[in-house]
């Protein structure tokens, strides 16, 4: 059975290409959607806003004007002589003449109801010839004659029934104005005009706002000036948000009115401190959302129909050199690493393919190489193992052994075969590749003991070690080649004596902030040029010369156990003799896997 048809069709890429591709098609098409109606929803509703704002604004700026108008009137009746004689002498005369003066000014005005004079005597003469004054009221009391004397500037009221003829129940506005004379502007009385409320209502009555919404104003004490629902306001079966709108900075008033949102849409005049409001339904403004969801519902369903369609035409299309790849996969984990898959195309699959080609040669061409690398690490243990075991090292042992035997040196047989046996014992060291710092100065002591009995006085050593460091653990058999290397071709030349000191202390790596073995190797022999180092550490020195390459193994033993930044460095003058340098990490153990 191939590896494809272990693959279940839910989990097959065409059905995940199917459900991805239909997941963000929808999805960019459910978004655009949404952004749409949404963009479509608040355009319209900001433009109704706007559109109530500048109407609200624009009825605002009317009555502004309208009141303004009313002013200039008070104005032009405080400068009339009439009123001044008035005000100076109340007599019949003068009262017959305010009269017809008042008359006057209302020829052809339908928004005046009356145009009164109050005195500070609480004395009151209208334009209303056929009405009868109120006798039983003190108009200094009443709130709009209170308020006109504490300003200079006209007061309005807020709609009320007028109060000032008798027997009349006209809904008015009242504008108030002190009437002032003299330096010290002394206050003789207020000149009232009581407007027409149906002016009002006809102003803004005519002005619809959506199905629902309507308009009405306030006065800066939350008192109702118009409203379209008068007497329900009155009789407590509708309310506004009164104090909200009073007491709020904002434009726009957002409340929720019997389960509707509603915006309240505020005007405010700087001259008559009047709130015109705007009641607007959110319903209202939103007449186009069904059909904007309708419209919404059919592109999902679209975009559903289109994605499906797409997805298989495209599963195909990717499908086959996904398959290819698979089929390539599967050869390549079943052991064949020189697997190639052909490339088609160079789209993100042809780049996955080169990708993948590319990634089975590293991989093969990294196990070759780490084959190779293992064969040179069994081939330097090997020839370690040959060091160890030098025969022109271990024939001259014996010869001496057998010449001292023959010459009844007793003793000096017993320490040879002595050093031989503890040298080979450490050497074999039962198969461990890791030994102590303290097991490899007795073997390169047991070494130096052998040399030293057979060149006698003409070889001296000494060795010195931190008592610290002789439980550190290291790979075996280091020393041995390198002072080889120093007696053969060192001090071997020597005309007098030869002295190999070595020296075992712990140093810090400022670099890498870490400390590390400091093994030293010196020797006073004849020393080398640098063309011979070079050799030495590049193992370019010939197999049949001893010593070199013993040196060049250490140093690739040193690399390969433990990495490029450790080994050996080689400081030496001709005729001044030679150092080699042993740079070792500091470890509790090693592998000791057997050899």
């Amino acid at each position: 059975m191939s590896l494809l048809r272990k693959v279940k069709f839910i989990n097959s890429i065409q059905v995940s290409l199917a459900l991805a591709i239909s997941l963000i098609v929808v999805t960019i098409i459910s978004g655009m959607g949404w952004l749409l109606y949404d963009a479509t929803d608040k355009v319209v509703a900001d433009n109704s806003s706007e559109m109530t704002g500048k109407i609200i604004k624009q009825v605002n700026y009317d009555i502004e004007y309208y009141l303004k108008a009313v002013e200039t009137t008070i104005d032009s009746i405080k400068y009339s002589y009439v009123i001044a004689n008035y005000f100076e002498d109340d007599s019949q005369e003068n009262k017959d003449e305010v009269i017809k003066y008042l008359n006057s000014l209302l020829v052809n005005r339908e928004d005046i109801i009356n145009i009164a004079l109050i005195r500070e005597t609480g004395e009151i003469v209208t334009n209303n010839t056929w009405g009868v004054v109120k006798d039983d009221t003190d108009f200094t009391e009443e709130y709009y004659y209170t308020e006109a004397i504490k300003t200079d500037q006209m007061y309005v009221s807020s709609s009320h029934v007028q109060n000032i003829i008798s027997g009349q129940y006209k809904w008015v506005v009242s504008c108030a104005s002190a009437y002032k004379t003299g330096e010290k502007s002394e206050v003789k009385g207020v000149i009232l005009v009581d407007l027409n409320y149906s002016l009002i209502e006809d102003m803004v009555s005519r002005i619809a706002i959506g199905e629902k919404g309507y308009i009405f104003i306030v006065d800066e004490l939350g008192q109702m000036v118009y409203h379209p629902k008068r007497e329900l306001i009155y009789s407590g079966l509708r309310t506004e948000s009164i104090d909200e709108l009073i007491t709020s900075k904002e434009e726009v008033v957002r409340d929720e009115v019997d389960g509707e949102t509603v915006d309240y849409i505020v005007a405010i005049s700087n001259f008559s401190n009047w709130r015109v409001v705007g009641k607007v339904f959110v319903d209202d403004i939103n007449v186009y959302q069904e059909t904007l969801q309708k419209i919404f519902i059919s592109m999902i369903f679209t975009a559903l129909v289109i994605a499906v369609s797409l997805s298989v035409i495209l599963a195909g299309t990717i499908l086959g050199p996904v398959k290819r790849l698979l089929s390539g996969i599967y050869t390549f984990q079943s052991g064949q690493l020189d697997v190639e898959v052909q490339v088609e195309s160079e789209n993100e699959l042809g780049l996955l393919t080169s990708a993948f080609n590319r990634m089975t040669k590293r991989i093969k061409a990294l196990v070759d190489e780490n084959k190779k690398s293992e064969r040179s690490k069994r081939k330097s243990e090997l020839d370690a193992l040959q060091a160890q075991i030098n025969p022109h090292f271990l024939y001259n042992t014996l010869d001496s052994i057998v010449w001292m035997g023959e010459a009844g040196k007793s003793k000096e047989v017993v320490k040879m075969t002595s050093a031989l046996a503890k040298l080979f014992r450490i050497s074999i060291s039962k198969g461990e590749e890791y030994i102590t710092i303290k097991q490899e100065i007795e073997h390169i002591e047991s070494y130096l003991a052998i040399q030293y009995m057979r060149y006698g006085n003409r070889l001296k050593y000494k060795i010195s070690v931190d008592e610290r460091l002789l439980d550190i653990k290291i790979i075996k058999i280091l020393l041995q080649p390198i002072v080889e290397n120093a007696i053969y071709h060192g001090i071997k030349q020597l005309p007098g004596e030869g002295l190999i000191q070595i020296r075992v202390t712990k140093e810090t790596d400022e670099t890498m902030n870490k400390s590390y073995l400091h093994i030293e190797v010196e020797d006073n022999g004849m020393g080398m040029n640098q063309e011979t180092i070079e050799k030495l550490l590049k193992g370019g020195i010939s197999p049949k010369s001893k010593g070199g390459v013993g040196v060049y193994n250490v140093d690739q033993r040193i690399k390969l156990y433990y990495g490029d930044e450790y080994g050996l460095d080689i400081q030496t003058e001709m005729f001044e003799g030679t150092t080699v340098i042993f740079k070792l990490p500091i470890t509790q153990g090693g592998s000791n896997e057997k050899i």
